[in-house]
């Protein structure tokens, strides 16, 4: 095999290789591998023995030959005094005659030169991958290093809080606000500690790879045969191995939260990240936009696309795969799951309909939103059995009137929320609900036919919070335009940002707490979501507008803090 040295070109001129001081190099020897002046061309190489036989090039022509590497003078390393002859592909290994007789005949043996190249062009790749393990690690520790400058601005915010609402309550210092104050201090100190120790791990890894990538440049330069075969074996290992970087492990600042005032509440703090996601399975499906998503208790699930015309599908995970169950041409707003397992739907005209989860038949049902003539939007059936149906006058951006009706199984209207009491209409556009444990009830209000909007969280008929986005996450460039939303197993609220790779965190009042970006487990255009029964969390992606591409599902695991 041949390879072309070609002069590089610096800063620093060459010198002879002889007699050191001269730069006006005129000549290599191809088998010595020395750069000549004129005067050492002449008067110094010939002496050398064998030189009459060395292959002299001028300068210019250097790019023209090749450099043949040798291979009859590597030396076996179990038997000595012999050369290898042959690379054993069975065992990885270089052979000599012995080596053959002893304990390779009948392997795969194949000539050293083809074996060279092969491990050659592996180093050459081994220095991509490498490289862009190094742009992975200087992206991680940028990422370090923003939330190590934001978190003086936290620290600042929370205690500002703190203090406003001790000055709200008009209350002095006491035992519990000095306490709270502390528990800040010792959430900082252990921030600044696990910040310390992401930096230290990272820098690690980096030392790591620096020398990964310095060892196969010095492999690559100094054209040593059997140089290749070892390094290529030492380091094959740990650089074919992917890298994986966990989620940054930082203990955040926390964000002070008012509660309702009582005798003896005054607030709480909230661990900025209250959740870890891994993904554990993920599927290609046959849609461009998977609206909603629900989960069976036999973990199948039901998607729809809204796309008309509308879609409606279950499937189920088997060896990869989805594999159809059943499949239905039906325009879907909304799904709920009910306590039979059944699932309503809404398809935009007054009364909800059921679908049988075993048949996929389709029928009628009481839940109604008649007389009012309006139209049913999104739907989602409370842990205590009621049916909560936003619906709409019309199907403008901004219908003439819209409202948050709740009914209980037999369909009976108990309780109508419409307008706040200035009469103001409290809902634009009721497209998604959920509810929590202590009864609260979120709404997600379409504001606009893009996606404009803003969450409102109810409790007993009272708006106590609307969330239009965060400082962190929105601008006027990057509005809030939440499409999804779902309540996680501790009573946390996650909603989707359409064209953000970007989930909000709320509390059960509604609150930001912090968000997660779910390209740190490799999930794009999220867009709906659903929790299953045994806590794994369903999530639908949309795709880009004139992309060929199809919507994936991802299934996901979740641990809160």
């Amino acid at each position: 095999m041949a390879f072309c040295q070609s002069i590089q070109k610096g800063q620093v001129p060459f010198s002879c290789g002889l007699c050191e001081t001269e730069t006006k190099i005129s000549s290599k020897c191809i088998d010595c591998g020395l750069l000549m002046c004129i005067n050492c061309r002449d008067k110094v190489h010939p002496k050398f023995k064998n030189a009459k036989d060395h292959r002299v090039v001028d300068i210019k022509d250097i790019g023209l030959y090749a450099e043949e590497m040798d291979f009859t003078s590597i030396k076996c390393q179990d038997h000595t005094g012999q050369n290898c002859c042959l690379f054993c592909e069975s065992c990885n290994y270089l052979v000599c005659p012995l080596c053959i007789s002893k304990t390779h005949n009948g392997h795969c043996l194949i000539q050293i030169s083809e074996s060279y190249e092969t491990k050659l062009n592996w180093v050459k790749q081994a220095q991509v991958k490498v490289q862009s393990n190094l742009q992975i690690l200087n992206k991680y520790h940028a990422k370090i290093e923003e939330i190590q400058k934001s978190v003086k601005e936290k620290y600042k915010e929370t205690k500002e809080k703190i203090q406003a609402e001790i000055n709200a309550l008009n209350i002095a210092d006491d035992e519990f606000t000095e306490r709270i104050e502390t528990e800040v201090d010792q959430k900082i100190s252990l921030h600044q500690k696990s910040i310390e120790k992401e930096q230290i791990t990272t820098n690690q890894l980096k030392k790591k790879v620096n020398d990964q990538m310095f060892k196969l440049q010095d492999i690559i330069n100094a054209k040593d045969t059997a140089e290749v075969f070892n390094c290529s074996n030492d380091l094959e290992l740990s650089i074919s191995k992917e890298m994986e970087l966990l989620g940054l492990n930082i203990n955040h600042i926390p964000t002070f939260c008012p509660e309702e005032i009582t005798q003896d509440l005054f607030g709480s703090l909230q661990n900025n990240k209250p959740i870890k996601m891994t993904v554990s399975e993920q599927f290609v499906t046959g849609v461009s936009r998977i609206d909603t998503v629900s989960v069976c208790s036999d973990e199948s699930i039901w998607i729809s696309c809204s796309s008309k015309p509308g879609k409606l599908y279950k499937v189920k995970p088997e060896q990869g795969n989805l594999k159809d169950v059943h499949r239905i041409e039906r325009q879907v707003f909304d799904v709920a799951i009910t306590q039979s397992a059944d699932f309503l739907v809404s398809t935009g005209y007054s009364k909800l309909e059921l679908i049988n989860d075993k048949t996929g038949k389709i029928t009628s049902t009481v839940y109604s939103v008649a007389p009012l003539a309006l139209l049913t939007v999104g739907v989602h059936v409370t842990k205590s059995n009621k049916v909560i149906v936003g619906a709409v006058s019309d199907w403008s951006p901004t219908p003439v009137r819209s409202c948050i009706i709740t009914m209980d199984t037999t369909g009976e209207h108990e309780a109508i929320y419409e307008h706040d009491k200035n009469n103001t209409p409290i809902i634009n556009f009721p497209w998604r609900i959920t509810s929590t444990s202590n009864g609260r009830i979120f709404i997600l209000d379409k504001l606009s036919n893009d996606f404009n909007g803003q969450v409102v969280v109810f409790n007993e008929g009272e708006v106590i919070q609307v969330y239009k986005g965060h400082s962190e996450i929105n601008s006027p460039g990057k509005p809030f335009k939440p499409t999804n939303l779902a309540v996680t197993p501790l009573d946390n609220i996650i909603v989707t940002n359409l064209n953000m790779d970007i989930f909000h965190i709320l509390n059960s009042s509604g609150q930001y707490i912090t968000h997660y970006d779910t390209t740190d487990i490799g999930i794009v255009n999220p867009y709906s979501l659903s929790f299953g029964a045994t806590g794994l969390l369903y999530i639908g992606s949309t795709t880009t507008k004139g992309s060929n591409d199809k919507a994936k599902l991802y299934i996901v695991n979740i641990s809160e803090n």
